[in-house]
């Protein structure tokens, strides 16, 4: 396994209005997988949150037991987050656009897991019975539709962006 470092936010061109850096680690990907991490995370970098002050990306070297290219564990607490990389994400039919927008889409996940947090806090502590889960459910559906919505919306961002690079 190797283990890389770089600082993401300063280095790539959609990054100029962008006031920090994220410490990103990426551990455990070939020279190969690491080029493919590195532009679709330069791709969207420009989207990380400015809270969040390190994100380590870990190549699983496995498929998940559902259909995710990547999975997402934020944690504001500690002002990081830490993204799991499976096989999937590295399959050659998915282009440089799908590949920065499923990043975005885990990115917008750390940015939405605060309220995500909170909102689970307050539904645990004053629903009780069935309606708690019932409402759990309905919560997490609901900030999956609204992470794709925007997931969808950055793509087009995206299209442009890349489209006028080339």
């Amino acid at each position: 396994m190797s283990n890389t470092h770089t600082t993401i936010g300063v280095d790539s061109p959609h990054t100029t209005m962008l006031m920090h850096t994220t410490r990103c680690n990426i551990i455990g990907c070939n020279a190969d997988l690491l080029l493919i991490v590195m532009r679709a995370i330069s791709d969207v970098s420009w989207i990380m949150p400015r809270w969040c002050a390190t994100i380590i990306i870990r190549y699983a070297n496995a498929e998940p037991s559902d259909d995710a290219y990547l999975r997402v564990f934020p944690d504001p607490v500690t002002s990081s987050a830490r993204i799991e990389i499976f096989d999937s994400f590295f399959a050659p039919d998915l282009s440089r656009i799908d590949r920065a927008a499923l990043v975005a889409h885990e990115l917008i996940h750390i940015h939405i897991s605060m309220i995500m947090r909170w909102s689970r806090r307050i539904v645990e502590r004053r629903i009780d019975g069935p309606s708690k889960d019932d409402a759990l459910d309905e919560l997490e559906e609901r900030h999956e539709m609204v992470v794709v919505g925007l997931e969808q919306a950055f793509r087009v961002a995206l299209e442009r962006i890349i489209e006028t690079e080339q």
